[in-house]
């Protein structure tokens, strides 16, 4: 089961930021809701396959622009990993639950 609150690191090239996630799944439905501190939030959908998820879309970042990202990931007991892959990029996300 991936329903939960997990704190979250992102290892990004040059600065590490720390932040959440909350999963919840419908089916084979996931949304995701990302709140990183020192960047902001990120909404979205994607699809889970037992404890695999995949996440994809686009955001505008004000730095950036228009950036694509694919997040595949999977959680494991209590610890999530993932790779975020984006058309700036590739850097890992490795979190925690938090309790239940």
């Amino acid at each position: 089961m991936i329903d939960g609150t997990y704190q979250i690191s992102l290892r990004l090239p040059a600065a590490h930021h720390d932040g959440a996630v909350v999963l919840s799944t419908s089916g084979n439905a996931v949304d995701a809701n990302f709140i990183i501190d020192g960047i902001g939030g990120l909404r979205t959908k994607g699809t889970h396959d037992g404890d695999s998820f995949l996440l994809r879309g686009a955001v505008n970042l004000y730095q950036f622009g228009r950036v694509t990202y694919r997040i595949d990931g999977l959680v494991a007991g209590d610890v999530l990993k993932a790779t975020c892959t984006t058309d700036r990029g590739t850097f890992d996300v490795a979190g925690t639950r938090k309790e239940r």
